[in-house]
């Protein structure tokens, strides 16, 4: 079987700019749906191809390879819903995309024969509507059945992306290091921006001010590596001024 058309379950960020990405690739997106229809909607307009489905039979009949793109506390649910719709499930693919959960949740389908697998993006999805090439040149990790993973790393090679496996047991402490690496980066910058609120300047200055500074430090990491991309009163030994750091940061909640 050569699969090539999907449907995706659950329109929000991800799904809709992975449908965006994947479809202008030799993958035909054919059933979108979403617990909102208005949102599918939204996803149907931005695509500007597949069909909104009314129904979770109707988009998995559609397709041959099902994406849920649900949030993570709802994959259960759907999971189980799927199990019980009166469908031949020997010739279908179905990949979960959450970095936390493996493809185990997906064993209710597994065991009436579809070709399961979890494949996650390293990538952060602010808005529906971004461009397809924000896959190029990222990381997707993959674990589930061997022949979901054929079919993986050829999607993968469409969007751009690099491949690579992830035992299951590890999708935890994996997704738990990218949540550091992104959402706590947001967290970080906010902090900072507090404090130079405290200093006298706007929220939106601040911002814009410590903008330059995270970005030319993500470079200097890109380029030479995190031991060397190390500056500032640490590296210099300024053990005086690190002291008042921390006094002032211990003043502020916010910052611990």
């Amino acid at each position: 079987m050569k699969a090539n058309k999907f449907s995706l379950i659950g329109l929000g960020r991800l799904g809709t700019c992975l449908g965006r990405a994947l479809s202008g690739s030799k993958f035909k997106v054919v059933g979108l749906f979403d617990i909102q229809p208005a949102s599918a909607q939204e996803s149907h307009q931005l695509l500007g191809q597949g069909k909104t489905c009314s129904t979770l039979k109707e988009a998995v009949t559609a397709g041959d390879i099902i994406f849920l793109t649900v949030r993570d506390d709802a994959l259960p649910e759907v999971v189980q819903q799927l199990s019980l719709l009166p469908i031949d499930w020997s010739e279908k693919y179905i990949f979960h995309c959450s970095g936390f959960y493996s493809s185990s949740l997906l064993a209710p389908l597994k065991n009436k024969g579809a070709l399961t697998g979890s494949l996650h993006p390293i990538q952060s999805f602010p808005a529906k509507n971004l461009p397809p090439q924000i896959f190029q040149k990222i990381f997707f990790t993959f674990e589930g059945e061997s022949q979901a993973q054929s079919l993986a790393e050829e999607m993968v090679t469409a969007l751009g992306g690099q491949l690579i496996n992830l035992p299951p047991e590890k999708k935890p402490l994996y997704h738990t290091a990218c949540s550091l690496a992104s959402n706590h980066l947001v967290g970080l910058i906010l902090a900072s921006a507090k404090l130079l609120e405290k200093a006298g300047f706007s929220l939106e200055k601040a911002t814009a001010m410590l903008l330059p500074l995270a970005r030319q430090t993500l470079e200097n990491i890109q380029s030479l590596g995190l031991e060397k991309s190390l500056t500032g009163p640490l590296q210099r030994g300024d053990l005086r001024t690190v002291t008042e750091h921390l006094k002032i940061l211990a003043s502020f909640p916010q910052t611990r």
